[in-house]
């Protein structure tokens, strides 16, 4: 996730420009999207032809953990530029309140499903909360993004001026 933190400046150049900014976080987010569902099946088609020929049949077992942890990280990356564009615009606040937010649920939703269906649940409950995340991201964003709403932060002469 790290190669979305490229496009933080990307996104800060063209702030002022909402049609343009609404648009490319899309776009980008999509081709992000699909790049990890693509690395995604890859990594399991690997994994479901090389653990029992490198292991043994008996180490299958690990194949549905290993699906739940990508639909994890798919839809990690299916955020992660959305979180960046917020970044570019210097709204971090927005993303402060979605993990304020998705975090405690998060830590609540693992123990519980620790308690009923052991490791694996902890593995879903990862999933669920990224999830959760990316509601929460999407929806602060077209917050941000609402026409009327100032994209960029408000100076600390443009806070004075107000009082």
């Amino acid at each position: 996730h790290s190669g979305g933190l490229l496009s933080i400046p990307y996104f800060s150049e063209r702030s002022q420009d909402t049609s343009w900014f609404q648009r490319k976080m899309i776009e980008t987010q999509a081709q992000a999207s699909l790049v990890s569902i693509m690395v995604g099946i890859a990594v399991y088609l690997g994994a479901w032809m090389f653990i029992p020929a490198i292991y043994g049949d008996s180490y299958r077992v690990v194949l549905p953990y290993l699906a739940v942890l990508l639909v994890k990280n798919v839809v990690v990356s299916s955020y992660t530029i959305i979180m960046n564009a917020l970044i570019g615009l210097g709204k971090t606040n927005l993303n402060f309140i979605a993990f304020s937010i998705a975090t405690p649920f998060g830590l609540v939703l693992a123990y519980l499903m620790l308690q009923r269906y052991g490791i694996i649940g902890v593995a879903w409950a990862q999933g669920i909360t990224a999830t959760v995340t990316l509601v929460l991201l999407i929806s602060l964003a077209a917050y941000a993004l609402r026409d009327g709403h100032s994209l960029r932060p408000a100076t600390d002469t443009e806070t004075e001026s107000t009082h």
